[in-house]
């Protein structure tokens, strides 16, 4: 197993979808090796209700703003061991998954170093807190770690936090 140096950015991804609605909330969390956040997002995007071609588009999203950022070496937690392979293999039969697969491998070409493991994060942890603040928003946000927005993140994660205790009553 590679060691990771201490530039690469750790991105946390993490999908929830409204019962029958056809947009999803993503949530996109970048940590460096210290667990330090260095930015988050929260983003809408169209459902085609297929669960593993969502993670997928959410992969090539938190690629797409890793490298915004500039950012040469990202290492991407993927939930599912099903996606996790298919990356990894560049396999499927589905013609959709294909195409996302290999826009998913020409992103990461961008990067000095790309590499993807299983995600460990359990339920609820922030990342997926994000991405059910998603569903209360209208337009797209992103967050960079820094005082002067300890505040905005503050009131998101409670906002969040409160949402997700609800969904878990009902």
């Amino acid at each position: 197993q590679r060691k990771e140096g201490p530039d690469t950015i750790h991105l946390s991804i993490a999908i929830q979808q409204r019962m029958g609605g056809w947009d999803m909330g993503i949530g996109i969390v970048a940590e460096d090796d210290n667990k330090q956040i260095l930015a988050q997002w929260a983003l809408k995007e169209a459902t085609d209700g297929n669960k593993l071609r969502n993670q997928a588009v959410a992969v090539k999203l938190a690629l797409c703003k890793a490298r915004e950022k500039e950012w040469k070496k990202v290492e991407v937690k993927i939930k599912q061991k099903q996606l996790l392979k298919m990356i990894q293999t560049s396999n499927s039969k589905d013609m959709a998954m294909h195409s996302h697969l290999e826009d998913i491998r020409n992103l990461c070409s961008m990067f000095m170093e790309c590499s993807f493991i299983l995600s460990t994060n359990l339920t609820g942890e922030r990342v997926d807190l994000v991405s059910m603040h998603v569903l209360s928003i209208s337009f797209d946000e992103g967050w960079l770690h820094s005082q002067c927005q300890d505040a905005l993140v503050k009131s998101i994660w409670a906002f969040a936090q409160q949402l997700y205790s609800f969904q878990h009553i009902n």
